[in-house]
């Protein structure tokens, strides 16, 4: 009986493990993108804004395909300008794109143009 036991556990967690990775694959094969955006984001503070943004990008899944770094001096400060070409999920909209970025306290501007 101890033996029958053992053997029903071993593959109940076989089932669920195989589920389980079939529906993480399913999950990620489902964030279908559309279209690309440029997305160019002004900010101070490289320290503390770029780990804000790209904790974002990879909550929503959003893609980086391509970026490009400018810094320019403004009053004694670096301003630091970053443009990305952005893979964007279908479920995640623009607005919701540009609210989170301006909300950034050292973001200066967003800007969201067609590819």
């Amino acid at each position: 009986m101890g033996f029958e036991i053992v053997l029903l556990l071993i593959a109940a967690l076989a089932i669920a493990g195989i589920g389980m990775s079939r529906r993480k694959h399913r999950v990620f094969h489902e964030e279908e993108h559309h279209g690309s955006i440029v997305c160019v984001i002004s900010f101070y503070n490289r320290g503390e804004t770029l780990p804000k943004i790209e904790a974002f990008f990879e909550q929503e899944y959003i893609t980086v395909r391509d970026l490009k770094r400018e810094i320019k001096r403004v009053e004694e400060r670096d301003l630091f300008t970053n443009t990305y070409l952005l893979g964007m999920p279908r479920r995640v909209d623009q607005g919701r794109l540009v609210g989170y970025l301006s909300a950034i306290p050292t973001v200066q501007s967003v800007q969201i143009r067609p590819r």
